[in-house]
């Protein structure tokens, strides 16, 4: 506080501070646990946001993972048009997209979705925002109410705003080992690196009291008389109980796993599976052409996206299990219909198939005339042992 007043000169004496409360009694605030990885594609535990059809903002720590999250929704929506209503908000887009972005989200009623970083949470004002959804630690208190107060900012529009944190597994014991370690009790593990405020935010039981205890909240501020507060005056919760997640704990709906589903390459004799070398080859290969394609690709349009996005890990890995399989352009096309990308680059691909194949025909002479030495030493072998 005294380097900011110095910054600006101020002097005690000189002028009048007002300590405002920052906790906004209007907004639920839920703390919930994502069972799914992070570093997966599937996300169960946000198919209620495409049911309850509410304006939502959600918040990722990276680029890839709101990708991800955008594209798992996209695929579940029933919108024709969700491609365009579930939209990305982050540094790589242009200035101009972000804009829409905005404008779209403020103004029309079917793009209910914005998925972003940091990036979303400083100079994103839109009135009409219902759910926050945090994915993810946050970096501490601070980041995690800079990003829950983009909701509800109309007060006479939205009644109901809520503010929701997806905590991993194993998030909630390790905040209460970074708390106990804090007091002299016990000692955190490495993996334990979540900040202190946010852990104690984590373990506390009323999410709101931890919040007035940390920021030293006034209990009973004096009405606020500027010109935005007696339009839009902010509600009190007086005489009604909390509802966050820690006073009034959730009953969620169990998340089903998703059955295993046979593998591709089930039926591929052992003998025609790919060995460890071959897969290497085959993989630094197909992440050549995965390059080759991001870089051809238009620019304006997709010069946001980073190269995984053109061909996935797991598209690679797809064409590697079942190989032996991909004798046609079509066989490969349809393995990997569900990719938009490669919508006109299958030829091109597929020679890329085709030139591995003789590569790995190669090896497999050469495995298999090892073998056959092998073979028959171990014959002459086992003859000298006999003559002896």
């Amino acid at each position: 506080m005294e380097s900011v007043c110095e910054s600006l000169g101020l002097h005690r004496g000189r002028f009048h501070f007002i300590w405002r409360l920052n906790a906004r009694l209007d907004v639920q605030i839920l703390f919930r646990t994502m069972k799914s990885g992070l570093g997966g594609k599937k996300f169960p535990e946000l198919d209620w946001v495409l049911a309850k059809k509410r304006k939502t903002l959600i918040f990722c720590r990276t680029i890839h993972l709101g990708w991800r999250v955008r594209k798992y929704l996209v695929e579940k929506s029933d919108d024709p048009n969700a491609d365009e209503h579930i939209r990305l908000y982050n540094a790589l887009n242009s200035a101009n997209f972000n804009a829409e972005t905005r404008t779209l989200m403020e103004e029309d009623s079917t793009c209910l979705i914005a998925i972003g970083t940091d990036t979303m949470s400083v100079g994103v004002d839109i009135s009409c925002i219902e759910d926050v959804i945090v994915i993810g630690e946050p970096e501490d208190v601070d980041d995690l109410f800079q990003k829950f107060g983009r909701v509800g900012r109309d007060k006479l529009r939205i009644m109901d705003a809520r503010a929701i944190l997806y905590l991993g597994e194993g998030a909630i014991e390790s905040a209460h080992r970074i708390v106990e370690a804090n007091v002299g009790n016990g000692a955190p593990r490495k993996t334990d690196t979540m900040d202190i405020s946010f852990a104690k935010m984590v373990v506390a039981k009323c999410k709101v009291v931890e919040q007035n205890r940390q920021y030293d909240n006034p209990a009973n501020e004096i009405p606020c008389t500027c010109t935005s507060c007696r339009e839009n005056p902010p509600r009190t919760r007086v005489g009604k109980p909390c509802n966050c997640s820690g006073c009034m704990p959730e009953t969620l709906p169990a998340i089903i796993p998703v059955p295993a589903t046979k593998k591709v390459n089930s039926n591929i004799p052992r003998s025609k599976c790919l060995t460890k070398a071959m897969r290497a080859i085959g993989d630094r290969e197909l992440t050549k052409f995965r390059l080759e394609l991001w870089k051809n690709v238009d620019e304006k349009l997709f010069g946001m996206l980073p190269p995984p996005v053109f061909l996935p890990d797991t598209d690679i890995k797809q064409i590697l299990d079942s190989f032996v399989l991909l004798t046609t352009v079509q066989e490969l096309a349809y393995l990997l219909r569900h990719n938009k990308f490669l919508s006109t680059n299958f030829d091109t691909m597929f020679a890329v198939v085709c030139e591995l194949e003789k590569e790995f025909d190669v090896i497999r002479l050469a495995n298999k005339e090892k073998a056959r030495i092998g073979h028959v030493a171990s014959k002459v072998a086992k003859a000298a042992k006999a003559a002896e």
